[in-house]
């Protein structure tokens, strides 16, 4: 009894180390992934993760400031007194989210080089969405003497609103300058790519996949890590 109980077990092992055998072999043995395969992978991982048409890869935290000033006169037509000025400043915090349009990526832009590094040819960076803190807002309004005692609030609040205006548009014309001259949102975008398109290249057969992000026209990122 013994003697059969050992002939099986030594069976079943066997036949497990000979099913593992096999799959090692056919995993080691198996076709190394073609450049058309990355370019399907790449390309439908990142439309998977942008179902908007742009894929967002950073969040910048910023603030811009907005100062308007306006001088009231009195008899502006004819004799041009000057009551004193109103003068309104706005700083504004807010958070601009950053990244790429998928709708300018194409399959083409996707290859193995030849040192089998896949290279990735990514649009320019550009701004997502601008959404201001007004939480965190803070507004400095001045008025003159003679405008203080005519207690001319429609001047102030006019004034105020024009600044208010002019901060918001800053916000976005600062985020855009930001994008243009740093290399930190680049780099985020690579490692951002890197890490999502890591798994899946190696789900699909490509063991330690390196990678070679061109963004916009100069720009070549090889994040490490």
């Amino acid at each position: 009894m013994k003697r059969l109980r050992r002939y099986i077990n030594a069976v079943v092992w066997g036949a497990v180390v000979i099913v593992l055998g096999i799959g090692l072999l056919m995993w080691w043995m198996r076709a190394p992934l073609t450049e058309t395969e990355v370019r399907r992978m790449v390309m439908t991982t990142i439309q998977q993760e942008a179902p908007a048409s742009f894929y967002v890869t950073g969040v910048l935290t910023i603030a811009a400031t907005s100062t308007v000033q306006e001088t009231e006169y009195l008899m502006p037509q004819s004799f041009r007194l000057p009551l004193g000025a109103t003068e309104a400043t706005v700083r504004m915090p807010g958070h601009v989210s950053y990244g790429f349009s998928i709708d300018a990526l194409r399959p083409e832009h996707i290859r193995i080089a030849e040192d089998g590094v896949v290279e990735v040819q990514l649009p320019e960076l550009t701004t997502y969405s601008v959404e201001p803190d007004l939480s965190r807002m803070q507004i400095q309004t001045t008025t003159g003497t003679w405008q203080k005692w005519l207690g001319n609030e429609a001047e102030r609040d006019r004034v105020q609103a024009e600044a208010f205006r002019q901060a918001q548009t800053a916000l976005r014309l600062q985020a855009d300058d930001y994008l243009r001259r740093s290399s930190q949102p680049h780099e985020n975008t690579a490692v951002a790519m890197k890490k999502m398109l890591t798994p899946v290249l190696q789900a699909g057969g490509l063991e330690d996949p390196q990678f070679r992000f061109f963004v916009g026209p100069a720009r070549v990122l090889e994040p490490q890590g």
